[in-house]
Parts: C-alpha cells; structure tokens; sequence
C-alpha cells in the first residue's frame, strides 16, 4: 500500500518519516514569518466553501451597510465600524478565491489554450490585487478607529 504525500505550498506536511509534523515545524520553525504568510497560509488551508461564505458575508455586508446608508445617512454613519470586519472577511474570501483560480488558470495556460488563460490569470490577478487593497483599508480604518477610541478623549 502506498502512502499519500501532500504537498501544500511546497511544504511536505506528511514531515520526515511520517511523522505527521511539517517539514517547518521539523525544523524548529515558529510558524510564517510575516503578516503575508500568515495570510498565505490561512486562505490556502481554508475550504472553498468557507472561502465562497466569507466573500458573500462580507459583500452582503456592505451592500447592506451602502443601502441602509442611502435610507438614513445621519443615524447609519455613526455605525460604520462595524461593516469593517465584514469587509475584511470578504476581502479574505475573494483574495482565497482569486488565488486559487490564478493556480488553476496557471496550470491549465501550459496546455492547448495557453494564449486564452493569460487573459483570465491577469483578470484573477487583478481580483486579487483589489481584495488585497480592500483588507488593508478595512485593517486600517480598523485600527485608526480603534486609536480614536482609545486616545480621543485623552487628547481633547
């Protein structure tokens, strides 16, 4: 019988002599070495259906925030902290998404219609790129909101 090996992002996870510990953990790594990995790593080790439920969370949480905007801007601006985990969420699922159809597309531009998916990696890029951009703001409203809150009435 032969025993599967999987590789996830070029890491044997079965380890050495089938340990069941990662080639990383093997070598006394502490785990990724920036916030990129860390990111890497999670949207890889998600499922597709949790990847598709958060990018739906968090476009169903914005168009709901932008509708409920438009009703009652006065009442519903003071409440716009609370879309940005949504939107990180869903900026976390479409990146997952994206990235996963830019490694598909990958393999399938070295067959017969490799012209064809150049065009459609470079879209998935471009979704990535967008996600990528939407998760920092949202991280970063996130973050000066959190600093508002806590040194606002020190400062005044």
């Amino acid at each position: 019988m032969t025993r599967r090996r999987w590789v996830i992002w070029g890491a044997d996870t079965a380890g050495p002599r089938g340990t069941g510990v990662s080639d990383r953990a093997a070598a006394g790594s502490r785990g990724p070495r920036d916030l990129r990995e860390v990111w890497y790593e999670y949207a890889r080790a998600t499922s597709d259906a949790r990847l598709v439920a958060l990018a739906v969370m968090g476009l169903v949480g914005s168009v709901g925030f932008a509708i409920l905007f438009s009703v009652d801007a006065t009442r519903v601006a003071r409440w716009w902290p609370l879309v940005l985990p949504a939107a990180f969420a869903g900026a976390f699922g479409i990146w997952g998404i994206a990235d996963r159809e830019i490694v598909a597309t990958g393999n399938r531009a070295s067959g017969a219609n490799g012209g064809d998916q150049i065009g459609v990696r470079r879209g998935w890029m471009v979704v990535r790129g967008a996600a990528s951009v939407a998760a920092v703001a949202a991280g970063i409203a996130a973050m000066l909101e959190v600093l508002r809150l806590a040194l606002g009435t020190w400062i005044s």
